[in-house]
């Protein structure tokens, strides 16, 4: 069997860490499962014989970019149970709030980028905005390289995250030398390989407000 977690995935969102095998009980019934945690802070939890979801997982609509040339999924696939873990996407309640100042310079410097729900797209950057477009996950957010644990006699799953804004542009590549693809990872305003992240501070702190990482306890059962 197989599962697809993210559909034509374009924010990095790949399964960096192992699966965990656990041996849950729903409703009275044992079931052997299999439980994956992401970059995206969600755990899917899927029957490890059948490769069923043990809970629904929904398809939901999802934002649409405009990059042209590029086709986007309509939909992501949503589990329903266990919630996810930590935050998602990107909002001004996500930003610095130490201070009234703080706070009102961090909404000045994310006028000019994208934000939005999980899964909102890359943009074509722009000097004059939007220059990328914000999240919390995939390389700066959920569950990367370290992966969780499971306890059998709690079923309980334990799993670490963080959550750090990344950031998606693109730009054209400015010497057709350098990639016959329409478009490359860049910024309008620092070139070719360089993304959005360097700016990402306010007085040289996290422009995203604490917690800045998280040990998550999830009961499977």
């Amino acid at each position: 069997w197989h599962f697809q977690f993210v559909h034509h995935p374009i924010w990095g969102f790949d399964m960096a860490c192992a699966p965990i095998l656990i041996d849950i009980v729903v409703d009275g019934r044992p079931i052997k499962a299999v439980a994956q945690p992401g970059k995206q802070a969600f755990l899917y939890v899927l029957d490890r014989e059948t490769g069923e979801p043990v809970w629904p997982i929904e398809e939901r609509p999802v934002p649409q970019g405009d990059v042209p040339g590029e086709w986007y999924s309509p939909t992501q696939p949503f589990p329903t149970r266990p919630p996810a873990y930590d935050r998602q996407g990107s909002s001004i309640d996500d930003l610095i709030n130490f201070t009234p100042e703080l706070r009102a310079e961090a909404i000045d410097l994310v006028s000019r980028y994208r934000l939005g729900p999980i899964f909102t797209p890359p943009v074509v950057s722009r000097a004059d905005g939007p220059i990328a477009t914000l999240g919390l996950g995939a390389g700066s957010g959920g569950t990367n390289w370290p992966g969780g644990a499971f306890d059998p006699e709690t079923r309980t799953v334990y799993v670490p995250s963080q959550a750090n804004f990344y950031s998606w542009e693109l730009i054209p590549p400015p010497d057709p030398e350098l990639s016959d693809m329409r478009y490359v990872k860049g910024t309008a305003t620092r070139g070719v390989g360089h993304g959005g992240l360097r700016d990402l501070n306010v007085r040289g702190l996290p422009l995203a407000k604490p917690p800045y990482g998280r040990l998550s306890a999830i009961d499977v059962d």
